[in-house]
C-alpha cells in the first residue's frame, strides 16, 4: 500500500520543477478563467505561481501582474515562458508565509499554493488580505479535504470549505463551493504527461493515488 506524502519542503519543489522542465503550456486553471470573466483587469497578484501559467493567462487578458513562488527554478520557468510568449510579467522569488505587499491588488490568487499547516495557511492568506485594495477579488482554490483518500495524503495537510472561509473573516464571501476537478487538466497545467489510461504519468508527482473524486475548495471573496 502506498503511504500518505508529508508535506514537501522547497528543495522538495525544486526538485519537482526541475524534472517537469520548461513549458509552453498556456491553459490556465478553469475556475480561474471562470471567475477573472467579469472582471475589468487592473493588477493582479498570484501568490505560489508555480510556472507562471496562470500569471501569463492573466497577462494575455490585460492584467498587470505580479506572481511569486518561493522555488527559484520555477520562476525561472515563468520569466522563460514569458519572454517565449512575449508577455510582460513581475515574477519573484519569495516564500508566501513571509512575504509583505508593498502596493495593493484588485485581484489576488491563490490555486493550489497554500502551504501546509493552519498557522502557515493562516499567514498565507493574511498576505493576500494585505495585498486587496478596496473593491479587490481574491480567489482561493484547494484541494478540499475530502480528497485526501484519492490523493494518497494525510487529510490535515487539506483545508476544508470552512476552514477557508473562516481564514477570510473581514472579507464578503461571493461564493464559497466544493467543485470536481478535471485531473487531466490540472496534470497538463503542472506540466506532467498523461499515461495510456488518461491519468496524470506518476514520475515525479506530488500527487499519490491519482484515483477517485478529486475535489477543490473554492473561494471568492471581496474586500
Amino acid at each position: 500500500m502506498d503511504q500518505e506524502r508529508t508535506a514537501w519542503s522547497r528543495d522538495d519543489w525544486e526538485q519537482e520543477y526541475a524534472a517537469i522542465g520548461a513549458t509552453s503550456e498556456t491553459e490556465a486553471e478553469a475556475i480561474l478563467v471562470r471567475e477573472a470573466a467579469d472582471l475589468k483587469p487592473g493588477r493582479a497578484l498570484d501568490l505560489g505561481c508555480g510556472m507562471g501559467t496562470n500569471a501569463l493567462w492573466l497577462a494575455e487578458q490585460g492584467w498587470d501582474v505580479t506572481a511569486i513562488d518561493w522555488a527559484e527554478t520555477a520562476i525561472s520557468a515563468a520569466k522563460a515562458a514569458a519572454v517565449q510568449r512575449g508577455l510582460s510579467a513581475s515574477f519573484q522569488v519569495a516564500d508566501v508565509t513571509e512575504w509583505t505587499p508593498d502596493s495593493a491588488f484588485d485581484l489576488v490568487i491563490s490555486t493550489y499554493a497554500l502551504p501546509v499547516g493552519r498557522e502557515s495557511q493562516d499567514r498565507a492568506l493574511q498576505a493576500a488580505k494585505q495585498a486587496l485594495a478596496p473593491g479587490g477579488i481574491l480567489l482561493v482554490v484547494e484541494w478540499e479535504r475530502s480528497s485526501a483518500s484519492a490523493a494518497a495524503f494525510d487529510p490535515s495537510e487539506l483545508v476544508s470549505l470552512d476552514e477557508l472561509t473562516e481564514s477570510l473573516a473581514g472579507l464578503t464571501i461571493e461564493k464559497a463551493e466544493v467543485v470536481a476537478v478535471d485531473l487531466q487538466a490540472h496534470a497538463r497545467r503542472e506540466g506532467r504527461e498523461i499515461d495510456e489510461n488518461g491519468k496524470p504519468a506518476h514520475g515525479h508527482s506530488h500527487h499519490g493515488h491519482d484515483t477517485g473524486d478529486w475535489l477543490a475548495a473554492c473561494v471568492r471573496a471581496r474586500r
